[in-house]
């Protein structure tokens, strides 16, 4: 048996399919993002978790929380693939494969391995300068105060929406308003724009005649969505929601309330049991078609792909066209 084909067999539970394991074998090989994720996983629940912890094959694990058990490995490149095994219907699933400590973290978050209060900061102080040198550091920071807050010390982001049936073609159309809540106020920051899908009621010509009814955007994004998603359309017929605009005002900017509003977008799509956001990662504006611009465009794009991808969201392409991005809900530890 080759080691190629070792490796395969090795690490073939953690993936749906054998060409996604594949794939996942072809990127290079990292020992120290190795060590560093499973030090991560270990300072995590080890030290902030009430989670239990085995570990069996040094870069493979199970963590054990109140509803699942999560098995994961480590892949020779570093990234960090798992299942889930529902403790009550002992039903596999959450087939995941994550890059990046921060990612990690998140992931952590939604198995409900970690509490939201413990910041990705907490654990990596405590892997870096282990517990009792980062509770110094914490209490000093306590003490000395953040001298470069000018923000309220409290704000909460929600979206206030409206929803409207479109008749004749299925559809429900969103729209609403992004709103801040401090304290002493209460702002509209931004607005967002949305609709929602649902597969099992119409037809895959019926889906892409209602969004080209919309806007040639919609049009654009759903043709994307149904030739990348044939095959889950026509497994489980999803319920999708499609994310045509989300803006911040300018002076509102670059303060963390558009990830905010993402957030509150996937609370709201868990209550009305979507299983997929779809979005066009790409300027809503209108912009020439000379050089200049389009490198303006491309760059604006991977700006968004980035921001997303910080969300959860999956990038997906279609031959050489523009990328979409998809959040799937039943990634969620509830849902």
């Amino acid at each position: 048996m080759s080691l190629t084909e070792e490796l395969i067999q090795f690490y073939s539970p953690y993936f749906k399919s054998k060409e996604e394991l594949k794939k996942a074998l072809s990127y290079g090989t990292s020992s120290i993002d190795r060590e560093k994720n499973i030090k991560f996983i270990k300072t995590a629940v080890k030290n902030h978790s009430k989670c239990l912890l085995q570990i069996i094959h040094e870069i493979t694990g199970i963590i054990i929380t109140p509803k699942y058990e999560i098995h994961f490995a480590i892949l020779p490149s570093g990234d960090v693939a798992y299942y889930t095994v529902n403790k009550k219907s002992k039903r596999k699933g959450n087939f995941q494969r994550i890059m990046g400590i921060k990612t990690l973290h998140n992931h952590l978050i939604k198995l409900g391995v970690l509490d939201e209060s413990i910041g990705f900061d907490i654990v990596l102080c405590d892997l870096l300068f282990g517990e009792e040198q980062f509770d110094k550091l914490f209490n000093k920071l306590q003490s000395e105060g953040n001298p470069n807050n000018d923000e309220d010390d409290w704000y909460s982001i929600s979206l206030n929406t409206s929803m409207l049936v479109d008749v004749e073609f299925s559809v429900i159309v969103g729209n609403g308003e992004i709103i801040r809540t401090t304290e002493g106020e209460v702002n509209e920051i931004g607005s967002i724009r949305f609709k929602i899908y649902n597969s099992n009621l119409v037809s895959k010509y019926q889906l892409w005649e209602a969004a080209d009814a919309s806007s040639g955007d919609e049009e654009w994004l759903m043709a994307q969505f149904l030739k990348l998603f044939e095959e889950e359309l026509e497994a489980c017929s999803p319920k999708f929601l499609t994310l045509n605009k989300l803006s911040i005002k300018s002076e509102y900017r670059n303060k963390g309330y558009g990830t905010e509003a993402i957030k509150e977008l996937i609370r709201l799509s868990h209550i009305l049991d979507i299983d997929y956001i779809v979005l066009h990662p790409a300027p809503i504006e209108n912009i020439d078609f000379n050089d200049e611009s389009k490198m303006k465009r491309i760059e604006e794009i991977d700006r968004l792909i980035a921001f997303y991808s910080k969300l959860d969201f999956d990038t997906y392409r279609f031959e050489d066209n523009d990328p979409i991005m998809v959040f799937d809900m039943n990634s969620l530890s509830n849902g």
